[in-house]
């Protein structure tokens, strides 16, 4: 397969984060009991589907269950970032504002109908290929990329840019690392 996609929205569930949570009564997250995750399955889905590289995160709820020392523990050995202190507040400018300089990923909303909704609020520069993978089971990444392709307000080249550039721009480290064009 020659697409290379970058997906920006891919979740990681290792057994130790899983059975660090069921320790403490925490079994699923976002309303679902967690799915079974492993290495071999993401890469498996990531070759199925031509994508070269996931930027993960750790699923819901996180790592803080009310212990900051755990959850210290449990941030560091996933190598997540500490997040900033403090929260916006008040958006002087008008909330739009500051929504239209976002970033929005196509994880479970690649129809027409949200497709272009989002085009609305933003370019396409500002849309980036995600699956939430593996809270949304492969057959979802598959009519993901289904709906980007035969969306009609997409020429190829934004396709493109949204399967990857976007995210190559966006994050000059993972560019770095996997280069900058599809035959990398």
């Amino acid at each position: 397969m020659t697409v290379c996609r970058i997906d920006v929205h891919h979740h990681i569930l290792p057994a130790e984060y899983v059975s660090a949570l069921a320790r403490l009564g925490i079994t699923g997250g976002g309303g679902i009991p967690f799915p079974s995750w492993s290495v071999d399955d993401a890469l498996g889905l990531m070759d199925r589907h031509g994508i070269q590289a996931a930027v993960t995160s750790i699923s819901s709820p996180g790592v803080h269950c009310g212990d900051t020392a755990a959850a210290r523990e449990l941030a560091r050995r996933w190598s997540l970032l500490d997040f900033l202190p403090g929260t916006l507040e008040r958006a002087p400018r008008g909330v739009m504002h500051y929504l239209k300089g976002f970033f929005y990923d196509t994880a479970l909303s690649a129809n027409p109908h949200a497709l272009r909704s989002l085009c609305e609020l933003v370019p396409p520069t500002q849309i980036l290929f995600g699956t939430d993978f593996p809270f949304a089971p492969e057959p979802v990444t598959h009519l993901t990329i289904d709906g980007l392709t035969k969306y009609d307000g997409f020429d190829a080249a934004a396709r493109g840019a949204i399967e990857r550039d976007n995210a190559l721009a966006l994050l000059p480290r993972l560019r770095d690392r996997i280069g900058g064009t599809e035959d990398a």
